[in-house]
Order: C-alpha cells, then sequence, then structure tokens
C-alpha cells in the first residue's frame, strides 16, 4: 500500500516536470534566444548584419557634400564689394567701358624762383697802371686809395705801388690808436660789399692775418698789437680792368 502510494507520487512529479518542460518550450524567451539555464545567447553571427553600417556613412557623406556646396557661397558673402562711383546717383559695380576714365592733371609745379643777376663787378684799378712809386709819411702816388683805404685816423708810416704787366702790387703800413679786432673789423666791413670773401691766413706770432680774396685779386691784413693801439700791413694784387 505504502509503495503505490510512493509510486503514484512519482509518477505524478514525472508528469508535472514534464508539463513544466513543455510550458518553457512555449515560452517566448525560447524564440528570442534566451537558453534554458534562463541566460541570453548570443546572436547568430550573419553577412546579411553588414550592411547596417553603411547608411550611417552614406548619412555623413552626404553631410560633408552639403557643406562643401554651401561653402563656397558662404566665403563668396564675405568678401567685400567693390563700387565705382559714377556721376548722377548710386554706384556701379564696373565702370562705363564707353566712357573714358577721367585722370586728374598734376598740380602745377612750384614756380622756379629766378634771382636777379649780380651785378658786374667793376675791377678795382684800372689801365694804364701808375709808375712805381714809395712815400714815407704819406701815400705814395698813384696808390688807389678808395679801393685800400687807410683806417680813419691812422698815421700812414710808408706805402708804395708797383705795376708788372696788369697787375698792381701796392702796399701801407700804418699805426692807429684802435685795436686790432677794430681794425680788421673795418677791411672786412669795406671789403665785403665788393664782393670780397675773407678767412683767416698765417701770420708770425703776435699778429693776425687775413686773406680778402675776389677771383684773381687778393688782399692781406696783418695787424700787430703795440702799445697804445695797432699796426697795420695792407698788402694788396690787384688785376687792372680795361
Amino acid at each position: 500500500m505504502k509503495a503505490r502510494k510512493l509510486l503514484f507520487l512519482g509518477l505524478g512529479l514525472a508528469v508535472i516536470i514534464f508539463a513544466g518542460a513543455i510550458t518553457l518550450n512555449l515560452l517566448p524567451g525560447k524564440q528570442s534566444g534566451v537558453q534554458g539555464d534562463g541566460s541570453a545567447a548570443a546572436p547568430p553571427v550573419s553577412q546579411s548584419a553588414s550592411p547596417a553600417n553603411p547608411p550611417a556613412a552614406n548619412q555623413s557623406s552626404k553631410a560633408s557634400a552639403t557643406a562643401q556646396s554651401t561653402a563656397p557661397a558662404t566665403t563668396a558673402s564675405l568678401k567685400p564689394k567693390i563700387t565705382l562711383p559714377v556721376e548722377g546717383g548710386g554706384p556701379a559695380l564696373s565702370p562705363d567701358p564707353g566712357r573714358p576714365l577721367e585722370v586728374n592733371s598734376p598740380a602745377p609745379s612750384a614756380t622756379q624762383v629766378l634771382l636777379p643777376s649780380s651785378k658786374p663787378q667793376l675791377p678795382l684799378v684800372v689801365a694804364p697802371l701808375p709808375q712805381s712809386a714809395d712815400a714815407a709819411g704819406k701815400l705814395a702816388p698813384g696808390y688807389p686809395e678808395q679801393a685800400l683805404p687807410a683806417l680813419e685816423g691812422s698815421k700812414i708810416i710808408s706805402s708804395s705801388v708797383s705795376p708788372q704787366n696788369a697787375i698792381l702790387q701796392t702796399s701801407l703800413v700804418a699805426n692807429t690808436a684802435r685795436e686790432p679786432l677794430a681794425v680788421k673789423a673795418f677791411y672786412q666791413a669795406h671789403f665785403a660789399p665788393l664782393g670780397f670773401g675773407s678767412t683767416d691766413a698765417p701770420a708770425s706770432a703776435g699778429s693776425t692775418a687775413t686773406w680778402f680774396t675776389r677771383g684773381t685779386d687778393k688782399v692781406t691784413v696783418t695787424v700787430t698789437p703795440i702799445k697804445g693801439g695797432a699796426s697795420y700791413i695792407v698788402y694788396g694784387v690787384l688785376h687792372a680792368g680795361k
């Protein structure tokens, strides 16, 4: 009796187990790849799944092509437009080929200022030249007093003239109560209006000398300080004019 109960109990358990197995086989999880132990089965690898990526690649290619097609338009929109003004109103994109471009004439150059020509320089001596002469305490006959004057108030020690062809050599020695700088200033003021230039010349110790030159004419003035004033010598080489 007890053995039969156990037999029926075992058969009942077997039926329950078999029914449960059938039920599990009929569940949707089995068809979606769930294994009997409840773990998900790996999907089968097939070549038909590989074309899944090309659509994405095609979309990126289309996007880049669209960006390239729109890039020139964007760049072109950023370039400034250069317009040329035209008479009578609005600007034109290009000059009218039927009308020549007007070019402004250059500004007139500054008028050249012409300095007045200097007066012709008159010779200090003219031909015929005087004969040779010398004198003590006064001016020698024929001495060119207007060209080579003595400082006013001077005491003349000696003077001379000596012609040679068209050249006249002159000398004047005198003393003055004026200081040496006053003597030099006097002759500078005298020769400057006549067109003579001046420069320092070599002189002996204690003396000063100045050259006055104009063309081929040359005058040397040497000044030496003395007690109560100055002693000076005027030596000239003058070319006679006709």
